[in-house]
């Protein structure tokens, strides 16, 4: 399976949110979209689910191996706060029998729900299928909402910060499991965080976004090795696993522009500590992987 976006653009009230916002993920592969908060990254894929804010509207292209996908069919997301995305009177069993339902599996519906759980790891399944949320841990929660996403037997996995709720042990086995599942059923899996260790654990392919563009793409390894932008620099100097003991954390001056916010030319260049005299008045295109004129000068 194969997602292709290009040109996706979210507006609210005439104003643009997400621009010319492309994508492309093979089957088998995780691509991580990465960014501030602020930055666009959830719009652009709700948007694809028709689960945009009340007034917004998007246009753009996206197709689901060449075709154009029927609504949300072929998709299935997965997001960061298991507790609230379940229902917490129903149990476990009731939630993932009413998605098989509603996607018309027509067998045993308890059977494949036990066999669901038990292919995001959780065993003792039957027991499991009697709980309600508030009696699992939050890596439990979590993969039960993997399992109910992977119910609607998907093209394409939409996991938004799907770590950000547990605890550094738990978002590792929750991310190997979300490579798993990508490389054993060949989901197109598309991961939004603002993890960038999330993203050098589990991406393949990794787009980060500021202010509703994306500004630099490619090969994972690539681009944290070797940032081109100085965007995506500056993210990967504010990890603090770079920063050794006792050193301030380095951090980002400035804050991400508003919604309509105008800035002329790149919109990181208030931030930004490397601006040239052009990059307050025109905006650089994006080519070859980066929009920069640092890199295109």
């Amino acid at each position: 399976m194969r997602l292709e976006v290009q040109g996706l653009r979210v507006a609210l009230g005439g104003v643009a949110l997400v621009e010319d916002f492309s994508l492309r993920v093979d089957a088998g592969q995780v691509h991580a979209v990465v960014g501030e908060s602020g930055s666009g990254k959830t719009l652009s894929a709700l948007a694809l689910l028709d689960l945009l804010p009340e007034g917004a509207t998007w246009t753009g292209t996206v197709r689901v191996d060449g075709q154009s996908p029927r609504g949300r069919e072929g998709f299935a997301m997965v997001l960061q706060e298991p507790l609230s995305a379940l229902n917490p009177v129903l149990t476990v069993g009731a939630q993932l029998r009413e998605t098989l339902e509603v996607h018309g599996y027509s067998g045993d519906l308890q059977g494949r729900a036990v066999e669901l759980l038990a292919e995001v790891g959780l065993v003792e399944g039957e027991e499991r299928l009697g709980m309600f949320p508030h009696q699992l841990s939050g890596g439990q929660r979590q993969r039960v909402c993997i399992a109910c996403a992977l119910a609607a037997n998907p093209r394409v996995l939409i996991a938004d910060e799907p770590t950000t709720a547990l605890d550094a042990s738990m978002r590792g086995v929750i991310l190997a499991l979300l490579v798993r599942l990508a490389r054993q059923r060949s989901l197109s899996v598309w991961l939004i965080t603002h993890d960038l260790q999330s993203v050098r654990e589990a991406s393949d392919e990794v787009s980060v976004m500021y202010a509703g563009r994306v500004v630099e793409h490619g090969p994972t390894r690539e681009v944290l090795s070797s940032p081109r932008h100085p965007y995506t620099a500056a993210l990967l100097a504010s990890n603090p696993s770079a920063t050794p003991v006792g050193q301030r954390l380095p951090a980002i001056d400035g804050n991400v522009p508003l919604a309509g916010e105008v800035i002329s030319g790149c919109r990181f260049h208030p931030r930004c500590p490397r601006a040239l005299a052009r990059c307050s008045s025109e905006r650089p295109a994006f080519a070859d992987g980066v929009a920069c004129w640092l890199v295109s000068a």
